[in-house]
């Protein structure tokens, strides 16, 4: 397997919390960071969903991998995402088929 310098951007979904009082959010950076990962930006924002209702999980585009827009279901997806993204990104054969929640479905990233 090759190796990959990973570089990832969080984002904590709230209506309450600020990028000032999100302490989940600066200890989930902090996590990244001690193991080895380049947080490369944090936001807060409110839960997204994209147009079509399902999230969107894989590669967006080469070395851009997503995993957001769970809406109100973040919570109860976390570990099939998590799954996912694992395998993608350890390039290994996929736990779970994930095809209907391919970024892609969109025409792409721009």
């Amino acid at each position: 397997m090759a190796e990959h310098k990973v570089r990832v951007a969080t984002v904590t979904l709230s209506d309450t919390r600020t990028i000032e009082d999100d302490e989940g959010g600066k200890l989930l950076g902090e996590l990244l960071t001690s193991a080895g990962l380049e947080v490369v930006s944090h936001a807060v924002n409110f839960r997204p969903a994209p147009s079509d209702a399902l999230p969107l999980v894989g590669e967006a585009e080469p070395g851009l991998v997503l995993a957001t827009g769970h809406f109100r279901n973040g919570i109860l997806l976390a570990p099939a995402t998590a799954e996912v993204i694992a395998d993608l990104v350890l390039e290994r054969a996929p736990r779970h088929a994930a095809g209907a929640f391919d970024p892609r479905r969109f025409g792409g990233v721009s």
